[in-house]
């Protein structure tokens, strides 16, 4: 008897098993069927992606600004920005690095953006910190006008266990600026030329 009570279950368990595959291919099809038949937004069979927000635009290429792993935004802090607050965002991009040839090394960078710039702000400077020097995650201004009037801005150099300090001339076409105010032939800031302190171990 218990053999027959099972053969008898058997079809019913069948049929459920069946409706709930059926039903589940059905809501899953019906998902994706917006990609099924012509589309307003595909030309010449390939699909158009508009992303979110706008590339930040590099004025020294003209092209959309390259930053590795970007990882810190910090403020100006002058008031000659929108809103009242800072005139510049500086980013801090601590990612691998970039390399602009195959001979050089990998350079983490800080990224200067005008947001008074219109139509949308735009990168204005670049400073770049060559292997084994790193521009790391911590960033901090002292809020205090110097008596040359510029901030003091200073970020950590994690990986030589230095903390560089640059100077933030609101005023100048280049913000950023080491205090002796040297460059190199491509006109570029590097960490050779910028105050350092080093800390105990």
């Amino acid at each position: 008897m218990p053999k027959l009570a099972k053969l008898r279950s058997l079809p019913a368990i069948v049929i459920v098993s069946l409706v709930f595959c059926i039903v589940a291919l059905y809501l899953g099809s019906r998902d994706s069927q917006a990609l099924i038949g012509p589309r307003a937004d595909v030309v010449a069979g390939r699909m158009s992606l508009t992303p979110a927000g706008h590339l930040v635009i590099d004025t020294s290429t003209g092209l959309p600004a390259v930053g590795p792993l970007t990882m810190n935004f910090v403020r100006t802090p002058d008031t000659a920005g929108p809103d009242g607050k800072g005139r510049y965002l500086i980013a801090v991009n601590s990612g691998f690095g970039l390399r602009f040839t195959s001979k050089s090394k990998e350079q983490q960078t800080l990224s200067v953006i005008d947001l008074n710039l219109k139509p949308e702000p735009k990168v204005v400077q670049n400073i770049y910190f060559p292997t084994p020097q790193s521009a790391n995650f911590g960033l901090a201004f002292d809020h205090n006008l110097q008596p040359d009037g510029k901030y003091r801005l200073f970020l950590a150099g994690g990986y030589e266990n230095k903390i560089w300090i640059l100077a933030f001339d609101p005023s100048a076409a280049l913000p950023l600026s080491s205090s002796r105010i040297e460059k190199d032939r491509a006109n570029k800031l590097t960490p050779a030329r910028i105050d350092t302190v080093r800390l105990p171990l």
